[in-house]
Formats: C-alpha cells, sequence, structure tokens
C-alpha cells in the first residue's frame, strides 16, 4: 500500500448537497451563511441561505477565508477529525481532546453539588458555523443519561471535505502510563499464523456447507454455530476463557467481506476471500482488528449477543463505542515501542477519564474471565468511591476481557504476569503497527521459511510462529487437525476429502504440491506424492451423462445376474448404467435413477407428515428422502427431528421445502409448511386459554347487557355479535345479578363454529 496507513478507527464524512441542508434548522443556517458568505446574507430566504451556502462550499476562496478565520482551538479539532478520516465517534473526540488539552473542564460553584462545564465548547462552536457537519438527520440525537456536560459524548459529527484538504492531520494524542515494576511472564501470545489457520478454517467449513443459517436477529443460528463448534474446535486457556470463539471469527470474516449476508444465511465469497488470505500480515491484522471492532453479533466476554440485547446489533451501539475507545488507548500506546502496562493502571486511568458510568456499556458475565479485581470491592464505599468500585466491576472487566482474552486471541495482544500477581500487557508487533498507523511503521514481513515437517503417514507437523498467515490459511484449506490446541507447533492430517475439498476451493494439485514442496523442512515422501497425483486424477476423471439409467441392486451377485440378460455397464459393488430399459419395465425391487431434465413427482404428502410414494422411487428420490424423512412401518413420514436433523446437517429450510415440491404432485399443504418453518427456527407463536361465553341472542337484550353500568365490570369484552365475553373470576357473580334480574341462565350454549359474523370486524 502507498503512503501512510490510515487510523484504525478512520471512517468516511459527510456529503453536503443541497437536499442536505432540509435536515438544518434555521438558527444554525444563519450563523452558517454569515460565516461562510459574510454578514447581511442571514436575512435572504431560507433557498436562498442554502444557494449561497452550496456556492460557497466550492468556492476555494471561501474555503480559504474560512480557514483564516479559524483559531488555534479551531485548528487543533479540525486536526483531530482529519486523523480519523473526517468522521469520529463522540465519546473517542471527547477524550482525545482532553488528552490534547483543547478542552477545559471549569467548575460552576454556583450551586450546592459539583457542577462542570466546558470553558469553551470549541465543536459546538464549530458544528453551529457547518464547519462540522452531522452526517446524517438524527446524528445530534440528545444524550440520554444522568452525567454532566463534560462527561457527555459529543455527537457525531464529520469534518467538512472541502476544510478536510486543508488541514493537515494531527498527530496520536498523549496516553501515559507508570513504568511497571518487575519482569513480566509472558501468560498468552498468538502468532498471526495461528490466527489465519483458525480463520481459514472456519471459512472452510462454510465454504462446505455453501453457507450457515441465520436467526432473525442476525447471528448465526444456534444449532448451526453448535455444529460448527464442533467441526471445528478452537484452543482454550482455561484461566482466559473466550466465549463462543467459533462466531467471533463468523463475524470477523463477515466484516472482512469473506462471508456475506443473504436474507436468512451468511454465505461465502470464495474469491474474495482467496485475496483476503493472501494479503500480507499487516493488511490481514488490521481487519481482524476492523472486524472486531464492527462485530454486531459477538460480545467479548460473553460471547452471543442473546435477542433480547438488542441495542447491541447496532452500527452506532454503545458496544461498539466502548471497542472504539479500547482502541483509541491502544493507539496511544503503540507509540511506546514494546512496553509493558499494568491492567489495573490502565484501568483506572480510562475510568478517570471516562467519568460517570453510562447504563448500556457493555459487560461481560460468568461466560467470561473474571479478574476479580481488589479495586471492585464496593460494598464498604461511597461517593465516588463506590461508583469508581461499580465501574471495575462491571465495565472494567468488560474492558479487561476485550483487552487481555479477545485481543490476545486475534494476535494483537500479548498478555503477561509480573512478580506481583499483577496482570499486564503490551501490543504485539503487529499490534502496534495495526492501532499506531499511521506514526508506527509495520516490522518486516517474514520471509519464506520451512516451517513444515511432511511425514510419510500423511501427518503434517507445523510451526505456526514461523509461518506467514498466508501460509498458514493455506495450511487450513489443505488439512485436517483431529482437535484444538493453543500451541504454536501443531499437528495436521492430509486426507482424500481434505486434499479434494481445497482443490474444490479453487487450489490446483500443482498448487498444493509447491506449497508442500517449498515449505516442508524434509523431501516430500515418495508415497505421499503418490497419493496426492491420484487423488487429483480421480476428482479430475469425471464424466457427465444424461439421459442415462443407474439401476441398484442389495449385492453384487444380483447386479451381475442382471447384467447376464440385459445390457449395461456395471459401476462399483451395487450399480448398472442400463442401456436400453423402457421406463417402467425395471427389475422388481431395484432402485431406479433417471437422470432426466425433469424430475418425477410421485409424492403425496398429508398434514401428519405421512410421504406416499407411488410406484419405484429413484436414487434421487431414495437419497432425498433419507435424508429428510424416517423411514417408519407405515411408510416415509417427515417429522420434527428428521426435519431438524436435516437442519443440523447443512440443509436450508429453501432447500428443503424446493426438494418437495420437485416430487410432490399437489403443494405442500399450508399447515405443514408451516411446521416446516418452525422445526427449522422460525418459530410463530400462538395462545390458547380458557374464556367463560355468554350467549344472549336477542340483539336488544345483548346491548343493554353490554353497555350496563353494573354488569359491565365483570365482562371482558366481545367475540361478536350476541357472544360476552365473561371475567373468569366474576361467572357467579353474573350469574346471581342475571337471575336477580329476572334471566334464565342456561348451561348450553351454541357451538362456537356458529359464531355470527361481526360485520365491523
Amino acid at each position: 500500500m502507498s503512503g501512510p496507513l490510515p487510523h484504525i478507527l478512520s471512517r468516511p464524512g459527510a456529503s453536503p448537497t443541497s437536499d442536505y441542508f432540509r435536515h438544518v434548522d434555521a438558527t444554525r443556517l444563519s450563523k452558517a451563511v454569515t460565516w461562510w458568505c459574510g454578514k447581511g446574507h442571514s436575512k435572504l430566504s431560507r433557498a436562498e441561505r442554502e444557494t449561497k451556502l452550496v456556492a460557497a462550499f466550492k468556492d476555494q476562496a471561501a474555503v480559504a477565508e474560512v480557514m483564516r478565520n479559524l483559531g488555534p482551538p479551531e485548528r487543533a479539532v479540525l486536526g483531530a477529525y482529519r486523523r480519523f478520516g473526517g468522521a469520529v465517534n463522540g465519546t473517542v473526540l471527547r477524550l482525545d481532546l482532553l488528552a490534547r488539552g483543547v478542552l477545559e473542564i471549569v467548575e460552576d460553584t454556583r450551586w450546592m453539588s459539583r457542577i462542570t462545564r466546558w470553558k469553551r465548547d470549541v465543536v459546538k462552536e464549530l458544528a453551529e458555523r457547518l464547519v462540522l457537519l452531522p452526517p446524517k438527520l438524527g446524528g445530534e440525537s440528545s444524550h440520554r443519561g444522568y452525567a454532566q456536560e463534560t462527561e457527555r459524548p459529543f455527537p457525531l459529527y464529520a469534518l467538512h471535505p472541502a476544510l478536510a484538504k486543508q488541514v493537515p492531520p494531527a498527530g496520536p494524542a498523549p496516553f501515559d502510563l507508570p513504568l511497571l515494576k518487575g519482569a513480566p511472564e509472558t501468560t498468552g501470545r498468538r502468532s498471526p499464523g495461528e490466527v489465519a489457520l483458525d480463520l481459514a478454517r472456519v471459512f472452510s467449513y462454510v465454504a462446505d456447507r455453501n453457507g450457515v443459517r441465520l436467526a432473525k436477529s442476525g447471528a448465526v443460528a444456534g444449532p448451526a454455530l453448535k455444529a460448527l463448534a464442533k467441526a471445528v474446535p478452537v484452543g482454550a486457556d482455561a484461566h482466559y476463557p473466550l466465549p463462543a470463539p467459533q462466531a467471533l471469527y463468523l463475524e470477523v470474516l463477515r466484516h472482512a467481506g469473506a462471508l456475506r449476508d443473504e436474507p436468512g444465511d451468511l454465505l461465502p465469497d470464495g474469491d474474495l476471500a482467496a485475496a483476503w488470505f493472501a494479503e500480507p500480515t499487516l493488511e490481514q491484522a488490521r481487519l481482524w482488528a476492523r472486524g472486531w471492532l464492527a462485530a454486531t453479533s459477538w460480545q467479548d466476554g460473553a460471547g452471543e449477543i442473546p435477542a433480547h440485547q438488542r441495542s447491541y446489533r447496532e452500527p452506532e451501539s454503545a458496544l461498539r463505542t466502548a471497542r472504539e475507545v479500547l482502541a483509541w488507548c491502544l493507539s496511544g500506546l503503540a507509540q511506546a515501542g514494546e512496553r509493558w502496562f499494568g491492567l489495573t493502571a490502565f484501568l483506572s486511568k480510562l475510568q478517570a477519564a471516562l467519568g460517570r458510568t453510562d447504563y448500556n456499556a457493555p459487560r461481560a458475565d460468568a461466560e467470561g474471565w473474571a479478574p476479580n479485581f481488589p479495586e471492585a470491592q464496593y460494598e464498604d464505599k461511597r461517593g465516588e468511591g463506590r461508583e469508581r468500585a461499580l465501574w471495575f466491576e462491571r465495565e472494567g472487566t468488560w474492558y479487561a476481557n476485550a483487552l487481555m482474552v479477545t485481543l490476545v486471541q486475534l494476535a494483537l495482544v500479548e498478555r503477561g504476569r509480573t512478580g506481583k500477581d499483577q496482570h499486564c500487557f503490551r501490543l504485539t508487533e503487529w499490534g502496534r503497527a495495526a492501532f499506531g498507523a499511521p506514526e508506527v511503521a509495520p516490522p518486516e514481513e517474514r520471509a519464506d521459511e520451512r516451517f513444515l515437517v511432511v511425514q510419510p503417514n500423511f501427518d503434517v507437523l507445523a510451526y505456526l510462529d514461523r509461518a506467514r498467515p498466508a501460509e498458514a490459511a493455506f495450511l487450513g484449506r489443505l488439512t485436517e487437525t483431529g482437535g484444538q490446541s493453543l500451541s504454536a507447533v501443531q499437528t495436521f492430517r492430509l486426507t482424500q476429502s481434505s486434499v479434494y475439498r481445497a482443490m474444490e476451493g479453487g487450489l490446483s494439485p500443482d498448487e498444493v504440491r509447491n506449497f508442500l514442496s517449498r515449505h516442508s523442512q524434509n523431501e516430500l515422501p515418495a508415497n505421499l506424492a503418490r497419493s496426492l497425483s491420484d487423488w487429483a486424477g480421480r476428482r479430475d476423471a469425471l464424466v457427465v451423462r444424461r439421459g442415462a439409467t443407474v439401476l441398484a441392486f442389495p449385492d453384487r451377485a444380483q447386479r451381475d445376474a442382471y447384467l447376464v440378460g440385459h445390457p449395461g455397464s456395471a459401476c462399483g459393488e451395487h450399480f448398472v448404467l442400463a442401456e436400453g430399459v423402457p421406463r417402467g419395465t425395471y427389475p422388481p425391487g431395484a432402485l431406479v435413477g433417471d437422470h432426466l431434465d425433469r424430475l418425477r413427482q410421485t409424492w403425496s404428502l398429508d398434514e401428519r407428515g405421512c410421504l406416499h410414494v407411488s410406484g419405484l422411487y429413484d436414487l434421487v428420490q431414495a437419497a432425498r428422502l433419507r435424508r429428510i424423512a424416517d423411514e417408519t412401518a407405515e411408510g416415509w413420514r417427515l417429522t420434527g427431528e428428521s426435519v431438524r436433523q436435516a437442519g443440523r446437517e447443512g440443509l436450508k429450510p429453501a432447500a428443503l421445502k424446493s426438494w418437495l415440491e420437485d416430487h410432490l404432485t399437489e403443494p405442500i399443504p399450508p399447515l405443514f409448511d408451516h411446521a416446516l418453518d418452525a422445526w427449522l427456527g422460525m418459530n410463530r407463536s400462538v395462545a390458547m386459554g380458557e374464556v367463560v361465553l355468554l350467549e344472549v341472542p336477542d340483539p336488544a337484550l345483548f346491548a343493554a347487557i353490554a353497555n350496563s353500568p353494573r354488569l359491565s365490570p365483570l365482562l371482558a369484552g366481545t367475540v361478536g355479535s350476541g357472544w360476552l365475553v365473561v371475567r373468569r373470576e366474576a361467572r357467579k357473580d353474573l350469574k346471581a345479578a342475571l337471575a336477580e334480574l329476572g334471566f334464565l341462565v342456561g348451561s348450553e350454549i351454541t357451538p362456537l363454529t356458529a359464531l355470527p359474523e361481526d360485520e365491523d370486524e
């Protein structure tokens, strides 16, 4: 990449057009037109002011004049925005400007309590002049909470694009911590190769199944995630647990573009993934960091985000804000090089800078790491001391999980402890480059190394700390692993299925052989080289036939007996590729596969899920039946368990219904159609309860009872003309009141199916 890398928190700014000003209030519009166009323009009509502003924004002389009128504080604010690409989270901006000394806090002594305010709110002044722009309507939503003015985040503004070209970006804001005492001992460090390998294995799993199912929330459905965790285990540290690491990797792949969202599914993009896995280490490390920042279906220290925490799934959620705050802190610490930092000292400074707790700030739960900070003991504390302890117990624990667990898993942070049993951390060399850009230069890319030992038994010993991410990802696509490990030295296995899967994913036989030869410390065993050639040859030996009939027999003897008197060729132990067999004249008991342009429609389905198959079923039908249905004494039947099992094996609802429609003579019964959705996770709720009804056939009497001040408290409404719903607890009281009024109350009523339609509904 030419030129300096952008800051990790860079995001695009705004593009002011004439439509943009429709969302600007009149007061701000008047101030802005005076600032940009001079005095006297504020008396113009709104349309004229908008026209003047659009013209001024494009006028280089007007832009230069605005720049000349800005003082050092305003220029400092614009430089901070420029550092972040033009737009920045309001909480991050507050921390950044405070660290630079641009903002000054003063106490208002007119009140009994401690009230603070900005000595000068430069951000607000620039926004009123439309030097800073709300990126969209609603971008200046008011802050809800009890925090004082100086503790609230700024609104989400973006630097005016014309001014951005005139302002140099600011350098890093200072974020100093005291020197750590003692020599730290590493308790957790991963190499980029280990991360790339895990990501490649997760992607290969999704690609093999052509996607994974999504729940309504947008997260991966629970059964699909459990199947992924079982198929692709990830090493775990018992002392620093990372909940649902596969879900984290899916989010990284998703926001890197290797997986794309489609209605109900997360689908692989093989071309983009191949290009991404081939990127240099720094590019991949930055994509890991950005994927973590943008993750909306996974929470640090908790794992999958539950459905009731929908607010965390928003693009500008409190979860995203907390991650960006941590990234901003790390961008400052990256300037210090290989220094270690005490975790408690870091969190103490962060808590003091953030101020009072936001109600929506993320928190870790029992699934994550419990650091058990002494600072979190709040029982005997009051006032600010209690608030600080509560912050350490809640938000501080979340920040600790994000820093000491998640980012360690992504090879961006190294975890350690000192002799005094104090938790500490430092950024890895790639973490410093990812978070410290544009000032921190990346380390030199590792040259090709022979990090593999390929053995005659097809085992492959890999030293992942010596592999570049691109090489480790290639290895993950090519091999199978028998279990999970946090070690940088792991054993993998080459199998026919793993090599076939890699070739299906776009790798050629020559690429596979060249990769193993180039990175193996020993010469490739001769038996392995032959096997690779054989596997590639079998994959390439593919013949496609149209209009063919395949017969299947229980054993080889019956197959050979058929071939004695009929033309055809044997396929395997049980099958015959038949020739000249008229449709409908198949041998008794044989399965038949008619590979024609149109599938056979010979099934019928009832609401109990029973499938009735007329005549023989072909190989395609047989394979699909075994996949989605149970064979009972009464025949084939779709059940909740058989359908759910098919879903766990990767069959999508749309594919299942498409299979049924291929073979059914009539459409799927509507009730059973909804049952299929429910079994596959798209539940729909119904409610059933008992009610007490009063039947009043006479319209005049019905109106009198329904509108009676005396009786209406005993009623719960109506289900139609002539029918009143009686409150369950008032049944006896209503019966007594009606008897007192001289009415005969019977116990037999007309069946509900005879309820007349209410014309008003």
